[in-house]
């Protein structure tokens, strides 16, 4: 049996398994992407996010037809970016011990929420609905969602990179 029968014979509507679901899987890779990116890459891969996001926004249609293109063109500018921008970008969240760990792990879940976002928001709504539900879709995509996310790496990157002088 999967989870959504067992939770629907108890009573829970299977749209909040979809949503529960979604966000353990988005805390999962939010960690795995703090794991593997690292402190020094994460304002790379934000910087590089945005900048991709602003590229493939003013790309006309003929160039990038169809969403599959917009999708892949925008992981291989951000690869391309991150990779390169590692070098070029001196943003670090600095610290150590534990106060320094939610941090890193926080400014992770809010990367991978924003990017998230931003590929649904490139994909048809038919297609991301075939891997979300529709009110996380709503959580992600909505007008006012959609800005929340984008802002809140960066803001939450502002709040911990105080430096001391």
């Amino acid at each position: 049996m999967n989870l959504a029968t067992i939770l629907s014979k108890l009573g829970i509507a299977t749209s909040f398994t979809q949503d529960v679901t979604l966000l353990i899987v988005i805390a999962l890779a939010s960690f795995l992407f703090a794991v593997f990116i690292g402190k020094s890459k994460l304002a790379a891969v934000l910087v590089g996010s945005y900048i991709s996001f602003a590229l493939i926004s003013v790309v006309p249609e003929s160039y990038l037809a169809g969403n599959g293109y917009k999708f892949l063109a925008f992981l291989i500018i951000m690869v391309g970016l991150t990779l390169w921008g590692g070098k070029m970008i001196d943003i670090s969240i600095g610290g150590i011990g534990s106060g320094f760990m939610w941090k890193i792990f926080v400014m992770s879940f809010l990367e991978v929420v924003m990017i998230l976002s931003i590929v649904l928001s490139l994909v048809a709504k038919k297609d991301a609905l075939l891997y979300v539900s529709s009110s996380s879709y709503g959580y992600l995509i909505n007008d006012p969602m959609r800005l929340i996310w984008m802002a809140a790496p960066l803001l939450f990157l502002l709040f911990v990179q105080k430096k001391r002088y």
